[in-house]
């Protein structure tokens, strides 16, 4: 089995919801498998706790993403 390096970046971004008057923020988590961008995680209405727990599931392998 290959091995693979995998982190995250977890960002704190303004966004337009469809249906709300204004820009609206939310943490994003970029999860990163051997230095190539695979996702980008929108986590509208969850804090900080929340986005470190995906980033830390990620790099530990919890999480598989369907690769195209």
């Amino acid at each position: 089995m290959t091995e693979t390096n995998r982190n995250s970046i977890i960002k704190y971004v303004q966004y337009t919801s469809n249906g709300h008057a204004g820009p609206d923020t939310c943490f994003v988590v970029d999860l990163y498998e051997n230095g190539k961008l695979i996702e980008s995680r929108k986590l509208p209405g969850k804090n900080r706790y929340y986005a470190e727990d995906v980033a830390e599931n990620w790099e530990n392998g919890i999480i598989q993403v369907e690769k195209k």
